[in-house]
């Protein structure tokens, strides 16, 4: 039986959130780094995500820098963000500050190479700094600070782009090339106007653990003034997956960019023109512990089961669910495409969407429908790793979180198939 487990965890759950890649053999590569990575190391048993009251409490008193406590971290997921599902979670006690890193680690006199969360980073006109990390383990987000010191684009700009990484030290060291990058937006203070708030989601294989990770700010946009309108080089811009210009490709992270820059209706080609990005490479290493994440109920099923649906003649088989706080993710497989023929079947977005508004999710007789913008395909080109089918394509949706764990009935249904999906124990 193929486990499913390391492949679904730690790359399908996450591949729509990477930098866009210009092919499947690229996309292929990545996927089979990871899987091979993870058959190099046993994956370690989550411990039950459950924090005491009375530590909650104790947490609510840090202070986490400077005068900012844990209160008012939590408050900034949906003062700035509108992340209510974060704040909730962080206010039940899922929720970890630089200043309960400082205390972790106030025995320890060590100066590391790197600043840690907490630490300070000053690069350029840029000034960057980790308050702390909340979430679940389905989309855990860092909280950063970064100070422009510039009146000129602090003037410009009400938002920043903010584009980072978060991988293994190791992996980093090695391979940092062949892993993607997360876009997240900065917001501006509203007293503090060169200061803008990152809330970046982050991957949550590599601070799940407790081993050290690097936490890369890689770059920062802000909108150009006629006489800035560099940007990144070609280099850096193939290296991060980002569009160079005179590219025309789809793009969910340049959808997000362009909409909170307000640049409606611009091609990606005049994007930059637009847009200016600075390489800035502000790298954090520290470790965290395995509790702090509310864990996410997981899923998996093994394709010998009879969770089949049929559109268009082509048979999905439900391979991993996932149901986090802040949406209930499927994926589900679409058979082996050995020809570039089978597999316009069901490539790109326009079919990935057609499939995914077949699919209907009922919660104890309440039906929700996927983010037919999230819809996504992705298709295995090689086999060359022993946890992966060699040209097996995947169909992956998004829908709105439901509260799994106190669920009596949860149904996927399409075409008039529904099976019933029940809570474990």
């Amino acid at each position: 039986m193929i486990d499913y487990r390391n492949i679904f965890e730690d790359t399908l759950s996450e591949i729509c959130e990477k930098a866009p890649f210009s092919d499947d053999e690229k996309m292929f590569d990545i996927v089979k780094e990871r899987a091979v990575n993870m058959e190099k190391k046993k994956l370690r048993s989550k411990k039950p995500a459950v924090i005491a009251a009375s530590i909650a409490a104790a947490a609510a008193l840090t202070v986490s820098v400077g005068a900012i406590g844990y209160g008012w971290l939590s408050e900034m997921f949906t003062k700035y963000f509108d992340d209510s599902a974060t704040k909730t979670l962080a206010d039940e006690g899922y929720i970890y500050t630089a200043g309960n890193y400082s205390d972790d680690n106030a025995l320890s006199d060590a100066e590391g190479q790197y600043p840690t969360m907490g630490g300070i980073i000053e690069k350029d006109i840029f000034t960057a700094q980790i308050l702390g990390i909340a979430g679940d383990t389905q989309d855990p987000m860092m909280l950063v600070d970064i100070t422009i010191n510039d009146p000129g684009i602090v003037n410009n700009n009400s938002t920043i782009g903010v584009y980072t990484q978060l991988i293994g030290t190791e992996e980093f060291e090695k391979k940092r090339d062949q892993y993607g990058i997360t876009y997240s937006k900065g917001v501006k203070d509203e007293t503090e106007p060169s200061l803008y708030h990152v809330s970046a989601r982050v991957p949550p294989y590599w601070i799940t653990g407790g081993e050290e990770f690097v936490f890369d700010i890689v770059s920062i946009h802000t909108l150009a003034d006629d006489s800035n309108t560099s940007g990144l080089s070609l280099e850096d811009r193939t290296r991060l997956g980002i569009p160079t210009e005179g590219e025309i490709i789809e793009s969910y992270i340049l959808d997000e960019e362009i909409s909170d820059f307000g640049l409606y209706g611009i091609t990606y080609n005049n994007f930059f023109s637009k847009v200016q990005a600075y390489n800035v490479d502000m790298q954090f290493r520290f470790a965290i512990p395995e509790n702090v994440l509310k864990e996410a109920p997981e899923n998996w099923y093994d394709l010998s089961d009879d969770l089949v649906y049929e559109a268009d003649d082509i048979e999905f088989r439900l391979c991993y669910s996932e149901f986090g706080a802040h949406h209930s993710y499927f994926s589900l497989a679409c058979g082996i495409r050995e020809s570039m023929e089978d597999y316009l079947q069901i490539s790109g977005r326009n079919n990935a969407q057609k499939f995914a508004g077949q699919f209907v999710l009922t919660v104890d007789g309440v039906e929700y429908t996927p983010d037919i913008e999230r819809a996504n395909t992705f298709r295995d080109t090689k086999g060359g790793c022993s946890t992966m089918i060699e040209n097996m394509c995947y169909l992956n949706l998004e829908f709105p979180p439901v509260d799994y764990e106190n669920a009596q009935s949860i149904t996927l249904t399409a075409n008039g198939v529904s099976y019933e999906l029940k809570p474990t124990d």
